[in-house]
C-alpha cells in the first residue's frame, strides 16, 4: 500500500472513530441489589443494568494499518468519554492536529448508535454511527476494520 493510501487510512479511522462510538443502558428483572428481589412484588422495582459504555475507551489502530505509513509516523490517538447521562466528549490528535467531538448515544444489547452533535465546536454534518460492542463488553470495531475502541 502506498504512503498515500495509509495516511488516508488512518485518517478515516480517526473520522469514523470520532463519528461512531456507542453506547448502554437497558432494563432488567435480575434480582435488586438492595432487596434480592426479582421485581415479583408490587413493591420491587426492576433493577437497571450498569452501563457498560461509561467510563473512558481509547483507539487502538492495528499493527496492519501501521505497517505501510511513513517511517516516524506517529499513530492517531483517540480517547471518547461516555457518560451516564447517555452522553459523550472525544478527543483526538492526527498528524499534530487536535480535534474534538460531543453527542449522544444508545445501546440496544450489543448495538450501539452514536450521533455526533457537535466537532471541534460546530454543530456536526456527520452521519449517525453504529457499532456492536465484543462479547465482554469492552471494544468494538471501527469501520474499515484497522481500529478499535478498547474500554480503559
Amino acid at each position: 500500500m502506498s504512503k498515500i493510501g495509509i495516511r488516508i487510512l488512518l485518517v478515516a479511522a480517526v473520522i469514523a472513530a470520532m463519528c461512531c462510538v456507542p453506547g448502554c443502558g437497558s432494563s432488567s428483572t435480575a434480582p435488586s441489589a438492595a432487596t434480592g428481589s426479582t421485581g415479583s412484588t408490587p413493591e420491587a422495582k426492576p433493577a437497571v443494568e450498569a452501563n457498560a459504555m461509561v467510563g473512558t475507551w481509547k483507539m487502538e489502530i492495528s499493527a496492519e494499518a501501521m505497517k505501510g505509513a511513513p517511517k516516524g509516523t506517529k499513530a492517531p490517538e483517540m480517547s471518547m468519554t461516555f457518560k451516564e447521562d447517555l452522553t459523550f466528549d472525544g478527543k483526538a490528535n492526527f498528524m499534530g492536529k487536535d480535534s474534538t467531538v460531543s453527542g449522544t448515544y444508545t445501546i440496544k444489547d450489543k448495538a450501539v448508535k452514536m450521533v455526533t452533535k457537535m466537532e471541534n465546536g460546530k454543530p456536526s454534518k456527520s452521519p449517525d454511527m453504529d457499532a456492536t460492542l465484543a462479547a465482554d463488553m469492552k471494544s468494538f470495531d471501527l469501520p474499515g476494520g484497522m481500529s478499535k475502541m478498547v474500554k480503559q
